[in-house]
């Protein structure tokens, strides 16, 4: 997975993990939530928090919608 991550990105973030979740509206990208760690399993989230996580992403969705 280091390989897909682009050389821009290592140089600006120290981050050892990290978390993107897309916001999209009718197929089009509109933003994204993101998190980090520095540490390489710092994020790691089960699955009670990722639901949570999903719902928050949905919820940004219906409000830009709107």
């Amino acid at each position: 997975m280091q390989a897909d991550i682009p050389s821009w990105y290592k140089q600006i973030s120290n981050a050892g993990s990290f978390l993107l979740f897309p916001l999209v509206i009718n197929k089009r990208p509109v933003g994204l939530i993101y998190a980090d760690h520095s540490n390489p399993h710092g994020v790691e989230i089960d699955k009670k928090r990722l639901n949570l996580l999903k719902s928050l992403r949905n919820q940004i969705v219906l409000a830009v919608k709107s």
